[in-house]
């Protein structure tokens, strides 16, 4: 896999305008893939994202590029299978490197390139789809189960310092 590419995982549609703001987002839920986000792309390309579940807080600290980001809580409406329905809380466009962000309402962060925010017409209160498309209905589209060697104990998804 050539190092800019993302795994393809889910797709983030703006469900309130009826546009698709990402549709090969990489869903961040492995301490590793956390802790490397985007530092080691040089652009983040259309139709591209990342997904932090789980999480209210990000930094641009050494990335090449300006990112927008949308924090977003679970709204509690009924999504179709494989998906899950948030809102946006906060969103910043065209983040500079070396920044550091937060929303303490936040349940989920997403980062995507810049302009993505005004190109969709995302705002505060938008509702948002991500559907991930290998995920089974009895899961969470955005949580996806992980287990470690000793069994199937859930493993921490979030350094300390991401914590607010």
């Amino acid at each position: 896999m050539p190092a800019e590419s993302l795994r393809t995982s889910a797709c983030i549609t703006n469900v309130t305008h009826g546009v698709i703001l990402a549709d090969r987002a990489a869903i961040a839920h492995t301490w590793w893939r956390r802790l490397r986000g985007l530092l080691a792309r040089r652009r983040l390309h259309e139709g591209e994202g990342l997904i932090f579940p789980r999480c209210r807080s990000i930094h641009t600290a050494f990335m090449q590029f300006p990112i927008d980001v949308i924090f977003a809580k679970s709204d509690g409406q009924p999504a179709a299978d494989a998906a899950r329905s948030v809102l946006v809380t906060k969103f910043v466009e065209r983040l500079k490197p070396f920044r550091v962000v937060w929303d303490r309402d936040a349940e989920t962060v997403i980062e995507l390139p810049a302009n993505t925010i005004s190109r969709t017409s995302t705002q505060r209160g938008t509702r948002l789809t991500i559907t991930h498309p290998t995920t089974s209905s009895t899961r969470t589209a955005i949580v996806p189960h992980t287990s470690n060697s000793i069994g199937t104990a859930r493993l921490p998804s979030l350094p300390l310092f991401y914590l607010t």
